[in-house]
């Protein structure tokens, strides 16, 4: 091999060694991020949820008048009667953002709700029997 050759491929490990400690850099940043992000994620959908708890608990103690429920329970929620809007299915039963996608479950006796938060990468969040006292504490799977 001549020494220009020698040289050649010198750089040329030399540039795949850059590439790869690049790529290394790369995948240990990302897998740092990732429950980051992750948590980030669990922290806006709880706010979603804590905030449709609260938009279902003032329907619920609003006069028909103004499109409450007037206190005789949970029976007719659904989240275009609570001021969500947009992107709703299930007959308005469930309402998505870029957090996750919400469904209420209300109960047969229109006592309580259940509220499920299903969010990218498998987190889901489900605040079972909300009424009009305190709020349970959620399961996270």
């Amino acid at each position: 091999m001549t020494v220009a050759g020698s040289e050649r491929l010198e750089k040329l490990l030399v540039g795949l060694l850059g590439a790869l400690l690049l790529l290394a850099a790369l995948s240990v940043s990302w897998q740092m991020l990732r429950p980051e992000r992750r948590t980030a994620n669990l922290d806006a959908v709880m706010q979603d949820c804590l905030g449709i708890i609260s938009a279902a608990r003032d329907w619920h103690h609003r006069s028909e008048r103004l499109g409450g429920a007037e206190r005789r329970g949970f029976g007719g929620l659904r989240f275009d009667r609570i001021g969500y809007g947009g992107n709703l299915s299930n007959g308005g039963m469930t309402w998505s953002n870029d957090n996750a996608r919400f469904t209420l479950q209300v109960a047969e006796d229109g006592r309580s709700f259940d509220l499920i938060a299903e969010a990218p990468g498998g987190v889901k969040v489900i605040y079972r029997g909300v009424g009009t006292g305190v709020v349970p504490n959620p399961v996270i799977r």
